[in-house]
């Protein structure tokens, strides 16, 4: 009998965003991007998956002392963080509200706060 594998996800890569202002500067930027169709998923290194919440349990231990609520998987941000995401209604935004752009200067988001989903792969 050969051997069978469970396959319990993909890995996708975070996404970025980067923003270059052509030979202008631009103070306090409001830039939104709507993304049609999609909506966004926090981001999770593949290294840091836990094959034991992926795979839950037939009996899981009960402790009466632990905490309902699973704290590891707040990832705060700085609060002067200049990039939010969200899903509103059936499309993903970002928001994006840094202090400049300056003159040809790429500026770029971190790589790892989540992922755009397309609702139809077409």
């Amino acid at each position: 009998m050969p051997d069978t594998f469970l396959e319990l996800g993909v890995g996708m890569p975070g996404v970025g965003v980067q923003v270059v202002s052509r030979d202008r500067f631009v103070a306090k930027p409001h830039l939104i991007l709507t993304f049609h169709n999609c909506e966004v998923m926090d981001y999770f290194d593949p290294d840091d998956a836990d094959f034991e919440e992926a795979v839950e349990p037939v009996l899981r231990p009960h402790d009466p002392f632990s905490p309902s609520f699973d704290y590891s998987t707040i990832r705060p941000l700085p609060r002067d963080y200049p990039v939010t995401w969200s899903t509103r209604g059936e499309d993903a935004e970002v928001v994006l509200t840094p202090e400049s752009f300056r003159p040809n200067a790429p500026w770029a988001s971190d790589q790892d706060d989540y992922v755009v989903i397309a609702r139809d792969p077409q």
